[in-house]
């Protein structure tokens, strides 16, 4: 019976543990399709209608990824995010 529950423990946290990644992989996915597309230089309008969100939602998002990336503009972001790896090229 020991065995059963020890088995049992370790595979919900095995399966805890594979939750935790999946929603990190999905998180730093989204930035970054965020940032590919904030890189295109679309306005925050032409952003909501290719992500079929909001503007308001766009503009919160938009303000999370200035703070991520220690910034304060659209131009500084692209930039930034070019110098540290996570967007190619041709975005500015």
């Amino acid at each position: 019976m020991l065995l059963a529950q020890a088995t049992t423990d370790s595979s919900e946290q095995a399966a805890d543990v594979l939750k935790q990644l999946y929603d990190f992989v999905v998180h730093i996915h989204n930035i970054r399709f965020q940032i590919d597309v904030l890189a295109q230089r679309l306005s925050n309008k032409e952003i909501a209608d290719k992500l079929f969100i909001l503007a308001t939602t766009v503009k919160g998002h938009l303000q999370n990824i200035y703070q991520k990336l220690e910034v304060g503009k659209h131009r500084e972001a692209v930039e930034k995010a070019m110098k540290i790896g996570i967007l190619s090229g041709g975005g500015v």
